[in-house]
């Protein structure tokens, strides 16, 4: 009930084809944004949860040990809901599901509420669950933190207007071209001069910082250089041409 949808289809594949919905349940997991509230302790619902898996006896309670261990909430085992923070009710979430051993796993923005260092460490372990040797998994996410999750992303699908856009497509098609973003310490008339031999097809200026785009796959380098000959400061400068964020110039 929590996947159902208003209309398009849904495919995916397994070994089975023709497995029970209970089944299907427990190989393709969803994790919504906002977890349902749960009461005791951290450690005795993940083994209540093993348990609802056939998981018991001395196997449930190492498995959840394993579990506890693995997301890094041994210090927090005997927590209840209301003492963890999101990043690690969070971790108490995919633990939950890993039990099941799913093959793929849906989330819906797992990084919202959550501070910076909190989300790279859950962008960290949802990289290291996605290449596990044991139980290899897909990952599929959703995030309005495109910069953060582009970092650790195999594909990226960027949603426009209710359009799809796949970056590798359109980086496809302008693979002779170069986004670059600047934070400079001179005007826009300086920066024109000191980039006037190459071919600069734009230049913008959003929130305090140059984006250009240049006809040049190297331009990254080019700019690099004009800028330093004509002796202007670089406080910040970043190649976007392979980023979701050149979609927003």
């Amino acid at each position: 009930q929590e996947l159902r949808y208003n209309s398009g289809s849904i495919r995916y594949s397994f070994e089975n084809e023709n497995m029970a919905a209970y089944e299907l349940k427990t190989q393709l997991v969803y994790i919504p944004q906002r977890t349902p509230k749960w009461h005791g302790s951290l450690k005795d619902n993940l083994k209540f949860a093993a348990a609802h898996y056939h998981i018991k006896g001395g196997e449930n309670e190492l498995l959840t040990t394993m579990m506890i261990i693995r997301f890094g909430l041994w210090n927090f085992r005997n927590h209840n809901w209301n003492e963890l923070s999101s990043g690690y009710k969070m971790r108490f979430e995919l633990a939950r599901t890993f039990l099941r051993k799913p093959k793929i796993l849906l989330l819906d923005e797992p990084l919202a509420n959550l501070d910076i260092l909190a989300q790279q460490l859950i962008l960290k372990d949802l990289k290291n669950l996605s290449l596990s040797l044991s139980n290899p998994i897909g990952i599929i996410l959703s995030s309005q933190q495109l910069f953060e999750v582009e970092k650790v992303s195999d594909k990226i699908l960027f949603l426009k207007n209710g359009n799809p856009t796949h970056l590798a497509e359109k980086n496809e098609e302008d693979k002779n071209l170069s986004f670059i973003e600047l934070d400079i310490d001179c005007n826009k008339h300086q920066l024109q001069q000191a980039i006037s031999n190459l071919n600069i097809r734009k230049i913008d200026y959003n929130g305090g910082m140059y984006v250009l785009e240049i006809e040049n796959a190297d331009g990254f380098h080019l700019v690099l250089s004009a800028l330093i000959s004509n002796n202007i400061k670089i406080k910040y400068a970043r190649d976007i041409s392979q980023s979701t964020k050149r979609l927003f110039v």
